[in-house]
């Protein structure tokens, strides 16, 4: 199994694709020794990556319904209290809405309705998360999870999604292969001169490096040297630009406790 991107191609098989051009092409490439295979996890993990993703996908449904809740005070013009404003609900701000008066009676029913799906997916996704928790003491990973939460601003669900994306650090033979499948590399592009670099690339794991970068955020508060670092930074970067950097030597401290088997010291290089 291969990345169709990664095939190689000219200007004529693009501008004329069919399926035998495409099947040549291919099979030209693989006598070549010129395709590099996708890694294919194993149905343990798969199947521990599949109930990451749908805790994932259950606090985006939350997210969804409170924002529909909220789209009710915006129609009938009601205001939040400002104490209640804010991402985390509370059960304060929960009695609240199951008690504010609003204009019409159909109103109130929708409001109900919508109130009793969020607690729902409320304590369903409670439930998901302490089952997700509960991988990382799993004898197939618990060893890895102890490493992994050595390092400031590894939490023990990023932990989870880092061992059950990742399987076996071993499939990467160096850090630029592992940063590679991250994504904290630039686009690039030198001839003769010109050497020129633009943003992050298009080819990532969209979620580890989103992981990483709030995990970043989270690092400059625990360990020192790199709260150095991010402070250095930020006398000719930018606070977004900055942290993209400190996420990346975050992910070469992932990558060289899991290669090592080796616990993280704080302040220490790696």
């Amino acid at each position: 199994m291969v990345n169709a991107a990664d095939v190689p191609t000219s200007d004529r098989d693009s501008t004329s694709k069919t399926d035998p051009v495409d099947s040549r092409k291919i099979a030209k490439a693989l006598r070549g020794n010129l395709l590099t295979s996708v890694h294919v996890p194993n149905l343990v993990t798969e199947g521990d990556r599949q109930l990451f993703r749908y805790r994932k996908r259950l606090q985006a449904d939350q997210t969804r319904v409170k924002n529909r809740i909220k789209d009710k005070f915006l129609f009938t013009g009601i205001p939040i209290p400002e104490e209640f404003d804010n991402p985390n609900w509370s059960k304060r701000f929960l009695q609240w809405l199951r008690k504010v008066q609003l204009p019409d009676a159909s109103t109130r029913l929708t409001l109900d309705r919508l109130l009793e799906q969020y607690d729902f997916l409320h304590k369903h996704f409670l439930k998901v998360s302490v089952e997700v928790r509960r991988l990382q003491r799993e004898a197939r990973y618990r060893k890895q999870a102890r490493l992994l939460r050595t390092i400031p601003g590894i939490g023990p669900l990023t932990t989870v999604e880092l061992l059950c994306e990742i399987e076996d650090i071993n499939r990467f033979c160096s850090f630029k292969k592992f940063n590679g499948f991250i994504g904290f590399r630039p686009y690039s592009h030198s001839s003769g001169e010109h050497d020129w670099r633009g943003s992050l690339t298009y080819r990532r794991h969209n979620a580890l490096r989103s992981s990483l970068i709030e995990c970043a955020w989270s690092a400059i508060q625990k360990d020192p040297l790199l709260a150095q670092r991010y402070n250095e930074l930020k006398q000719r970067l930018t606070g977004k630009r900055s942290i993209i950097i400190i996420a990346r030597k975050l992910t070469s401290k992932i990558y060289a406790v899991l290669k090592n088997q080796t616990p993280y010291r704080i302040g220490l290089t790696t």
